[in-house]
């Protein structure tokens, strides 16, 4: 089965992975490049699950600054 080259651009450049010059010259099959695309979806998951850590950390602080306790502003000794 050939690869259509549209949609194996499209994800390469939005995920990082430069196009294949085997790709270029039409020699590119799904089976010759299953791994590659594996590796992408195993780069795009690791973004994701960072992304999900940072979202939950200012989510908390944001929570944490609606009720008054601030961690922004340097505490003042009493």
């Amino acid at each position: 089965m050939k690869v259509n080259p549209l949609p194996v651009r499209r994800l390469s450049s939005s995920a990082g992975v430069p196009v294949l010059a085997a790709h270029d010259e039409g020699g590119t099959t799904c089976d010759s490049e299953r791994w590659r695309l594996e590796a992408v979806v195993d780069r795009l998951d690791a973004k994701i699950a960072d992304l999900m850590r940072a979202r939950q950390a200012a989510a908390e602080t944001l929570e944490e600054c609606r009720a008054g306790r601030c961690r922004l502003a340097p505490r003042r000794p009493l």
